[in-house]
């Protein structure tokens, strides 16, 4: 069978040709756009420029499928020809939230460039911010607050972006956060704090950080926990993980944490030690006055 091919002037001179039969679908501008493949875009455009807006099963545009090829002349290329910059995905999310769950730093550079909203929230009401700093991208989290992303936006849980920067042991985000505004004791909605998420994590550096900049070591949650609780209560797998709920409960401790808090069930921090069997904890505990 003969094949008859088309050919076209692209943008900046290029002559691009291919074979010439049915028409270019949805499909074919986002294989191309996860490519990097430039000349195809712009030959699938120039036949159906309403491909730029094209879904695929997950509802993601060509702009969307660009990010995985790492090639900011497509994102710009997209961007000028009609892509939409804030279009949302089956579960809300934006091609910056795409950048920043990558951790493709050149692609939110260029999207934030375009016109890309550094605040849209997704389906779990997460902005690119809480996807920074979840995905522990520290470096687009920051380009992300130097570009103007609200430090207080609170996702579906109310978790704002520093419960993430803490669950990340990321310091240097902790520190910008708390300086563009970012609430120390904000909780979520089972009224955790950012310490807490650290004290989970078993995030020294985090927790340290946090009570310099005036987290509050006492602060319960909803079940009156403190985060000396929280960390008692853990379910420990090795050595290290000892090693760190050591360091963690001395820097608490060092900060003025109550020993003997007891949380709604009239707990303490040393009953919870003893019953999952942290005996250096327990220990630690009690010489600092703690009850059971």
């Amino acid at each position: 069978m003969t094949r008859r091919w088309t050919c076209a002037i692209l943008a900046g001179g290029l002559l691009y040709c291919g074979a010439a039969g049915a028409p270019a679908r949805g499909d074919d501008i986002h294989a191309a756009a996860r490519a990097g493949d430039l000349p195809r875009i712009q030959a699938l455009l120039a036949d159906n420029p309403a491909l730029v807006s094209a879904r695929d099963d997950v509802g993601q545009t060509p702009l969307h499928a660009a990010i995985r090829a790492r090639d900011s002349r497509v994102l710009s290329w997209l961007l000028r020809h009609g892509a939409d910059a804030n279009a949302k995905d089956k579960q809300g999310r934006t091609p910056l939230h795409v950048a920043a769950d990558a951790g493709n730093a050149v692609a939110l550079r260029v999207l934030l460039e375009g016109g890309a909203d550094v605040n849209a929230s997704d389906a779990d009401g997460a902005t690119a911010l809480h996807v920074a700093l979840g995905r522990q991208r520290p470096e687009l989290a920051r380009a992300l607050i130097e570009a103007g992303a609200d430090v207080r936006a609170r996702d579906a849980n109310a978790r704002p972006p520093l419960y993430y920067a803490a669950q990340g042991n990321d310091t240097r985000a902790i520190a910008l956060l708390i300086e563009k505004g970012a609430e120390a004791n904000a909780a979520d909605k089972l009224g955790n704090t950012a310490l807490h998420a650290a004290a989970l994590r078993l995030r020294r550096e985090a927790t340290e950080e946090l009570l310099k900049r005036g987290a509050d070591a006492g602060a319960g949650n909803q079940r009156g926990e403190t985060a000396l609780h929280v960390l008692a209560a853990q379910h420990l797998k090795d050595a290290e993980g000892e090693r760190l709920l050591l360091a963690v409960a001395e820097v608490l401790l060092k900060s003025g944490a109550d020993v003997n808090a007891r949380a709604a069930d009239g707990t303490t921090a040393l009953g919870r030690a003893l019953d999952r069997g942290h005996g250096q904890l327990a220990e630690m505990l009690r010489n600092a006055g703690g009850v059971p």
